[in-house]
């Protein structure tokens, strides 16, 4: 059984690690993006707030 190998300048990783690298990398960047987006929004609405608070 032959297991295909990706080669970067560093290092060789075999195909199926390399699948498990990219699938945990895809779930970090989706929780960071949503972490993103959550801290955004609560700096967005307490921008707000301060604005509406001389009124």
């Amino acid at each position: 059984m032959m297991s295909v190998w990706y080669c970067s300048r560093r290092y060789c990783l075999s195909l199926d690690s390399f699948s498990i690298l990219l699938l945990l990398k895809r779930i970090t960047t989706r929780r960071i993006s949503i972490v993103a987006k959550e801290t955004t929004m609560a700096i967005i609405n307490a921008f707000t707030s301060v604005t509406d608070f001389p009124k």
